[in-house]
């Protein structure tokens, strides 16, 4: 039960209009599905989000493992971000099948790197597939199953667009 102070602050956030009085309670419940605009929009800020980061990065690397492998062995890495240098010569090594964890400070280029590799900014084989996951799936109730249905609606949502609009 919220205290008083919660409720009074509830209140005086209601008679501003704030987003409490315009935002049913939902008791837990997963947020409803997103129609298509939503989506669109959502897609368009992120495409925004990372060309802005693309913008601001300058990236160098060179493939040294063969171009039908699919191991992806990546020599001379070099990636700068405003000018700060976050990797410099250095080799990145992915193997088939193996799983792989980033460790490191806050600001230190995690998402950056990942980034740059999901937009495959470095010479990366075609044959090769990235799916980068940009953001993490907000706090709800539901289960690991539901989570990983409704994004498969998404994928299959943004499959067909691309299919029904030729590039």
């Amino acid at each position: 039960m919220p205290s008083k102070g919660a409720k009074k602050a509830q209140k005086q956030q209601a008679k501003k209009g704030g987003k409490a009085a315009q935002k049913p309670a939902t008791n837990g419940a997963a947020p409803p599905a997103l129609d298509v605009d939503s989506l669109l929009k959502m897609e368009a800020v992120q495409d925004a989000q990372v060309q802005q980061l693309l913008a601001a990065c300058s990236s160098t690397g060179v493939l040294s493992s063969h171009k039908e492998s699919r191991d992806v062995q990546l020599t001379n890495v070099s990636i700068t971000h405003h000018g700060a240098n976050i990797l410099e010569d250095t080799t990145i090594e992915l193997n088939y099948g193996r799983r792989y964890g980033l460790i490191g400070h806050n600001g230190c280029g995690k998402s950056t790197m990942l980034a740059l590799l999901g937009e495959k900014e470095f010479p990366i084989p075609d044959h090769v597939d990235i799916f980068h996951l940009r953001k993490e799936i907000d706090a709800c109730d539901k289960t690991a199953l539901e989570a990983v249905m409704d994004v498969d609606a998404e994928r299959i949502f943004l499959e067909r667009r691309q299919r029904s609009c030729p590039v």
